[in-house]
Protein backbone atom coordinates (compact mmCIF):
# COMPACT_ATOMS: atom_id res chain seq x y z
CA UNK A 1 0.00 0.00 0.00
CA UNK A 2 2.74 2.23 0.15
CA UNK A 3 2.72 5.43 -1.91
CA UNK A 4 -0.88 5.24 -2.16
CA UNK A 5 -3.21 8.28 -1.19
CA UNK A 6 -3.35 7.72 2.59
CA UNK A 7 -1.23 4.89 2.52
CA UNK A 8 0.30 4.07 6.44
CA UNK A 9 2.93 6.03 6.12
CA UNK A 10 3.87 8.35 8.92
CA UNK A 11 3.83 11.64 6.56
CA UNK A 12 0.15 10.77 5.10
CA UNK A 13 -1.01 9.52 8.51
CA UNK A 14 0.27 13.39 9.87
CA UNK A 15 -2.05 14.97 6.92
CA UNK A 16 -5.14 13.44 7.64
CA UNK A 17 -4.72 13.60 11.80
CA UNK A 18 -4.39 17.54 10.77
CA UNK A 19 -7.45 17.28 8.66
CA UNK A 20 -9.23 14.91 11.15
CA UNK A 21 -8.28 16.93 14.21
CA UNK A 22 -9.66 20.52 12.72
CA UNK A 23 -12.93 19.12 11.46
CA UNK A 24 -13.88 17.60 14.81
CA UNK A 25 -16.49 19.33 16.48
CA UNK A 26 -16.14 20.92 20.21
CA UNK A 27 -17.25 17.81 22.64
CA UNK A 28 -18.86 19.20 25.40
CA UNK A 29 -18.19 16.92 28.37
CA UNK A 30 -14.36 15.39 28.78
CA UNK A 31 -15.90 12.03 28.57
CA UNK A 32 -17.40 12.92 25.12
CA UNK A 33 -14.21 14.83 24.07
CA UNK A 34 -12.04 11.30 24.70
CA UNK A 35 -14.75 9.08 22.83
CA UNK A 36 -14.09 11.82 20.02
CA UNK A 37 -10.51 11.48 20.33
CA UNK A 38 -10.86 7.58 19.90
CA UNK A 39 -13.00 7.87 16.65
CA UNK A 40 -10.80 9.91 15.14
CA UNK A 41 -7.77 7.71 15.99
CA UNK A 42 -9.53 5.05 14.37
CA UNK A 43 -8.52 5.67 11.18
CA UNK A 44 -5.07 5.45 12.08
CA UNK A 45 -5.09 1.91 13.23
CA UNK A 46 -2.88 -0.25 11.14
CA UNK A 47 -4.32 -3.85 11.14
CA UNK A 48 -1.69 -6.50 11.20
CA UNK A 49 0.35 -7.09 8.26
CA UNK A 50 -1.07 -4.38 6.51
CA UNK A 51 2.47 -2.49 6.45
CA UNK A 52 5.49 -4.86 6.24
CA UNK A 53 8.72 -3.29 7.51
CA UNK A 54 10.79 -6.31 6.03
CA UNK A 55 9.72 -8.46 3.57
CA UNK A 56 12.66 -10.27 3.72
CA UNK A 57 12.66 -11.08 7.85
CA UNK A 58 8.83 -10.98 7.54
CA UNK A 59 8.66 -8.27 9.89
CA UNK A 60 5.09 -6.51 10.14
CA UNK A 61 4.25 -2.99 11.81
CA UNK A 62 0.60 -2.94 13.56
CA UNK A 63 -0.87 -0.52 16.28
CA UNK A 64 -0.05 -2.04 19.54
CA UNK A 65 -2.03 0.36 21.41
CA UNK A 66 -4.10 3.66 21.03
CA UNK A 67 -4.10 6.32 23.55
CA UNK A 68 -6.04 9.30 24.90
CA UNK A 69 -4.96 11.68 27.77
CA UNK A 70 -7.34 14.33 29.45
CA UNK A 71 -4.89 16.53 30.98
CA UNK A 72 -7.18 18.80 33.06
CA UNK A 73 -8.74 15.71 34.95
CA UNK A 74 -5.32 13.59 34.80
CA UNK A 75 -6.42 10.88 32.98
CA UNK A 76 -4.68 8.36 31.01
CA UNK A 77 -7.55 6.49 28.45
CA UNK A 78 -6.35 3.32 25.96
CA UNK A 79 -6.70 0.19 24.43
CA UNK A 80 -5.04 -2.34 23.03
CA UNK A 81 -4.94 -4.12 19.41
CA UNK A 82 -6.00 -7.18 21.43
CA UNK A 83 -8.42 -5.74 23.69
CA UNK A 84 -10.42 -2.74 22.07
CA UNK A 85 -12.35 -1.85 25.23
CA UNK A 86 -11.48 1.73 26.84
CA UNK A 87 -9.75 1.39 29.65
CA UNK A 88 -8.40 4.59 32.19
CA UNK A 89 -5.84 5.64 34.51
CA UNK A 90 -6.58 8.33 37.11
CA UNK A 91 -3.43 9.42 38.06
CA UNK A 92 -4.10 11.14 41.32
CA UNK A 93 -5.48 7.76 42.42
CA UNK A 94 -3.04 5.76 40.66
CA UNK A 95 -0.10 7.43 42.68
CA UNK A 96 -1.88 7.08 45.45
CA UNK A 97 -2.82 3.69 45.54
CA UNK A 98 1.61 2.93 44.15
CA UNK A 99 2.30 4.68 47.63
CA UNK A 100 5.45 5.37 46.71
CA UNK A 101 6.58 2.92 45.17
CA UNK A 102 7.09 2.08 41.04
CA UNK A 103 4.09 -0.43 39.73
CA UNK A 104 3.60 -1.23 36.13
CA UNK A 105 0.04 -1.70 34.90
CA UNK A 106 -0.79 -4.58 32.54
CA UNK A 107 -1.95 -3.65 28.83
CA UNK A 108 -2.70 -6.88 27.55
CA UNK A 109 -6.35 -7.96 27.34
CA UNK A 110 -8.34 -10.07 25.34
CA UNK A 111 -11.60 -8.50 23.64
CA UNK A 112 -14.72 -10.04 24.51
CA UNK A 113 -17.36 -10.68 22.30
CA UNK A 114 -21.19 -10.70 23.81
CA UNK A 115 -23.27 -13.13 21.33
CA UNK A 116 -26.61 -11.11 21.41
CA UNK A 117 -28.29 -13.53 18.70
CA UNK A 118 -31.40 -14.33 21.27
CA UNK A 119 -31.29 -10.72 22.53
CA UNK A 120 -32.30 -8.20 19.75
CA UNK A 121 -35.19 -6.34 22.42
CA UNK A 122 -32.35 -5.66 24.76
CA UNK A 123 -30.00 -4.28 22.48
CA UNK A 124 -31.88 -1.16 20.22
CA UNK A 125 -29.57 -1.38 17.83
CA UNK A 126 -30.62 -4.87 16.11
CA UNK A 127 -34.50 -4.01 16.46
CA UNK A 128 -36.44 -6.91 14.60
CA UNK A 129 -37.04 -4.48 11.84
CA UNK A 130 -33.48 -3.85 11.52
CA UNK A 131 -32.27 -7.36 11.53
CA UNK A 132 -34.69 -7.88 8.59
CA UNK A 133 -33.16 -5.35 6.62
CA UNK A 134 -29.78 -6.10 7.29
CA UNK A 135 -30.53 -9.44 6.12
CA UNK A 136 -32.05 -8.42 2.92
CA UNK A 137 -28.98 -6.67 2.36
CA UNK A 138 -26.56 -9.48 3.00
CA UNK A 139 -28.61 -11.33 0.77
CA UNK A 140 -28.39 -8.60 -2.05
CA UNK A 141 -24.35 -7.87 -1.27
CA UNK A 142 -23.11 -11.58 -0.69
CA UNK A 143 -26.13 -13.23 -2.49
CA UNK A 144 -26.42 -15.30 0.75
CA UNK A 145 -29.66 -17.48 0.88
CA UNK A 146 -31.33 -17.53 3.30
CA UNK A 147 -30.15 -15.63 5.82
CA UNK A 148 -28.99 -17.12 9.31
CA UNK A 149 -30.57 -14.51 11.60
CA UNK A 150 -34.76 -13.85 10.63
CA UNK A 151 -36.94 -11.84 12.84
Amino acid sequence: MHGLSGDFTPPSRLVRAVAFTQAALPAETAPQAVLEAFHILNAFDIRFGAVRADLASGGVDYTLWTSVADLKNLKWYFRTYDGQSIRAVDFPEAIAAAKGKTKAIKMDSKQPVEDISTKPNKHPHFAPVRLKRNCRMLESAFAWRPCLVRA
